[in-house]
Parts: structure tokens; sequence; C-alpha cells
């Protein structure tokens, strides 16, 4: 924060930085908050959206850095083949509220930048899709809530289980979704190889960026037929 005796002065603290906006931080300083804008901008801190993230408990913690340290030997060719798979939804409408935090570039991984907060059903459509080396499967659909059963029907049979009989020692992976881990789906996978996953980790797999990129491709469609016409045409 600027100094109380000598505005001049730009004070950096862990606070500071924690800070979602300069207006909040003006009610708390003697400075006026274009004084204030205008010391973040001389010590390079631009104004930036949180990145939402999920809270992590002490355990969800250990299991992440276990699951690192266990494939941290990992050859390029190991992970060749892997084959990941998400379910992403893609709404009408965002949950963007406008929050705007001031960081130094390439912080944008920085607890101290984020914003935590949990996932929440919203109005959109569900797509299951699979990545591997050099292939992919194609994007599924999904109507309404997911259930076990229709997991194995529309997604497990039709689409991955072809896709691992096609590629040689190949691994799957999925996320703990329940779905995912009840006894019907895990009895559908009995011949696959699977990759223990750790829970809330979706920033683990390289799936996740192609999620958000499609929905940049997608755009802002204004009804749930374009949404589904868009998705289908990618």
């Amino acid at each position: 924060m600027l100094g109380p005796e000598d505005p001049r002065d730009v004070i950096y603290t862990k606070d500071w930085l924690r800070t979602p906006s300069t207006d909040q931080s003006s009610r708390r300083s003697p400075h006026p908050s274009r004084t204030i804008r205008r010391r973040l901008a001389e010590g390079h801190l631009g104004s930036q959206r949180p990145l939402p993230v999920l809270p992590l408990t002490a355990t969800h913690r250990h299991f992440r850095l276990e699951w690192c340290h266990a494939r941290g030997n990992w050859t390029a060719a190991e992970w060749n083949q892997v084959v990941f798979s998400d379910e992403s939804r893609f709404n009408l409408s965002s949950d963007d509220n406008r929050v705007r935090v001031w960081r130094p570039h390439g912080e944008c991984l920085n607890l101290a930048f984020a914003l935590q907060r949990h996932t929440a059903p919203t109005a959109g459509v569900m797509v299951w899709g699979a990545i591997a080396y050099n292939t992919r499967s194609p994007l599924v659909l999904i109507c309404g809530t997911i259930i076990a059963q229709q997991y194995v029907h529309d997604i497990l049979q039709p689409h991955v289980l072809p896709l691992m009989q096609r590629l040689s020692e190949a691994i799957f992976q999925q996320n703990n979704a329940r779905p995912h881990t009840e006894r019907v789906s895990q009895d559908c996978l009995c011949t696959v190889t699977t990759l223990p996953w750790p829970a809330r980790s979706p920033d683990l797999s390289p799936i996740k960026p192609i999620c958000d990129n499609l929905g940049r491709r997608v755009g802002h469609p204004t009804s749930f037929n374009e949404l589904e016409a868009r998705l289908q045409r990618i």
C-alpha cells in the first residue's frame, strides 16, 4: 500500500497483492484511488480477473503431490499412451462477476490472485470427449444429468472401448465423478488399464485447456439449438 506519510512510496505486502480491487483498497487508504492505480502501474501490476480454482484441503494436496511424484519420471512415450477424458459444460451465459485483481505478469496460477469457487449447475449442455497422442474421440453431447448406466451405454461402450482397442498398451484416464466410479462403469472397464486420478485435479489433465479453447470457439450462442449445432461442427 502507499505509505501514509509519503504518497510517492509504494510498499508491497502479501495482503496488498491479495486485494481484489483498488476501489476496496482505496477505502482503507488515505490516498486517492487514482494515485493507487498509478503506483500499481509503476510497479508493473496489471488489473486481471482472478483465476477460478477449486478449494483444496490438506488431503487433496497430499494425494495430488503423491500422484505427481509417482509419475515425475515418466517419459514422453509413456505419457503418449494415456487417453485423457473429461466432461465439460458449455453454458449459454457466463458466470463472470467482473471481479478483477492486480497481479504481476505470469502469476495467474498464484493462489494469492485466484478466486476460489465451487462448481454449480447452470443452464447449458454437457459434452464428453477424449484425447490421446495423435488422435481423439468425437464430441458426445449428453442429454440431462449423466448417470452410470448412461455413461456406459452412450460413452464407454461406443467410444472408449473401441478407442482403447485401437491403441496398443493405452491407459485410460477419467476423473472421480460418481458415474465413473460406480460398479457398472468399473465392470465395463475391467479389460482396460486405467490411470488413478487424485480428486479435484482437473488442472493436471491436458484436456482441460482444450475444453477452455472449445468454449472460446463456441462463442456466444443465443439458444440451446445454436449451442449444440456449434459444438457438433467442431
